[in-house]
């Protein structure tokens, strides 16, 4: 995975052992490396290097949900688990500007998705959070 400072995000988060504990027994997954390296660096990141295209389309994240383990966080990372529609053990951790999902399919051993609740369709979007962060570009 790329040095998150390319991605034009400051360092700043109070995420530690107990919160990463807490929020993956709530979810029932054992979050990847990655993406916990990720949230320690910043736990509720707004990136400046964030369009990515996949599968024929592109869009951008407009921001990762806030990595913490109060479910009345309403842009919280456990207030989108197990939004109607969304398979189970599918995870999401940002959104672009149409509420559109990047999420981890833990029925796919932690891919990433798209979900498009408009249309009910998952596309692979990456292998791995770390691919999918080194894929990002500036818009």
């Amino acid at each position: 995975m790329r040095d998150l400072s390319e991605l034009g995000i400051e360092q700043a988060s109070a995420v530690n052992d107990h919160v990463i504990e807490a929020v993956q027994q709530q979810l029932g997954v054992r979050l990847p490396k990655e993406y916990l390296a990720f949230v320690r660096y910043n736990d509720e990141a707004q990136p400046a290097i964030s369009a990515i295209e996949f599968g024929g389309e592109k869009t951008v994240i407009n921001s990762f949900f806030k990595f913490t383990d109060d479910k009345q966080e309403s842009y919280g990372v456990l207030a989108y688990f197990g939004i109607p529609g969304l398979p189970e053990a599918i995870v999401p951790f940002a959104r672009d500007p149409g509420d559109a999902f990047f999420c981890m399919d833990f029925n796919k051993s932690g891919r990433i998705v798209f979900y498009n609740p408009e249309t009910n369709q998952i596309v692979h979007v990456a292998d791995s959070f770390g691919d999918f962060i080194d894929n990002l570009y500036e818009p």
